[in-house]
């Protein structure tokens, strides 16, 4: 059972070279959460049977970075909970924080044959398949994603994803046509993906993305993984490989390294078989 917080131990490789550890918080910010996290062991503790309190104590490790002991708790729950989707969909996603792009796949892909096709599940499945490489394959899953979303906010995040799938697969038609979709008026926490459209969409410029940067450091770290992995892929898939590269770069020089964009910035810094520097 996961007990007190290690740094020794990396939570994540990255191909580039570099390690994470679960560093996310630190003096009163991680008191305060260890806290959280003692109350939501001793539910747990007290019934390990109950695969709520197995999932906020799972989450809340997530939470703090805390990956490999997360993807653990939800393991040990498999036992009690073979049939529980929601085990899978939440140690797919730690997989992918932790670079183990295939066994999230793989979860993933068992949570939607135990649950069916839902946001959350066809969302990550999307994304580890990216992160694979496997483009067609996260169209299709970004295409099921669209389709099965009760929430308009969503659906901004999923055309994002979508449209550099297909560009990525060479479906250029496709693409623009559902660049064209039009947006729900609500977009909710997605407005970092809506404006990126809206870049893409020539309806915003780049200097004028890059100008609406929070000023705030988290934010501002946060925003960036997004906006800067998004313009990195934008370049990228339009032939101009040295803007991507500075674009992914910027991302990696964050610590936010569990954001998916910065884990798309790693893997593409990778493929082109090149390094946090010049």
């Amino acid at each position: 059972m996961p007990d007190s917080q290690s740094t020794a131990t990396p939570e994540a490789i990255s191909p580039l070279g570099p390690v994470y550890h679960a560093d996310r918080f630190s003096g009163a910010q991680l008191t305060e959460q260890e806290t959280v996290l003692a109350e939501l062991r001793s539910a747990h503790e007290a019934d390990p049977a109950d695969l709520a309190k197995l999932l906020a104590y799972g989450r809340q490790l997530a939470f703090m970075w805390r990956y490999r002991d997360s993807i653990e708790i939800y393991s040990n729950g498999l036992t009690d909970h073979p049939l529980a989707w929601e085990l899978y969909r939440f140690r797919g996603h730690r997989y992918i924080s932790t670079r183990r792009y295939a066994e999230a796949e793989a979860d993933l892909d068992r949570a939607a044959e135990l649950h069916g096709d839902n946001f959350e599940i066809c969302y990550h499945l999307g994304l580890a398949r990216w992160l694979r490489g496997d483009f067609a394959g996260a169209a299709q899953a970004y295409r099921r994603c669209y389709a099965v979303t009760g929430e308009d906010s969503h659906k901004v995040a999923i055309v994002y994803w979508l449209y550099l799938a297909l560009l990525r697969t060479g479906q250029e038609r496709e693409a623009q046509a559902m660049l064209a979709v039009d947006y729900p008026p609500d977009v909710g926490d997605n407005v970092h993906y809506h404006r990126l459209l809206e870049v893409f969409r020539a309806n915003l410029t780049e200097q004028q993305l890059l100008d609406l940067r929070p000023v705030g450091h988290d934010e501002g770290i946060s925003w960036y993984g997004t906006v800067g992995y998004g313009l990195g892929a934008w370049h990228l898939l339009h032939g101009r490989t040295e803007q991507a590269v500075q674009a992914f770069r910027q991302v990696m020089a964050s610590r936010h390294w569990s954001a998916f964009g910065f884990i798309a910035a790693e893997t593409e810094l990778a493929q082109l078989n090149l390094g946090l520097e010049a």
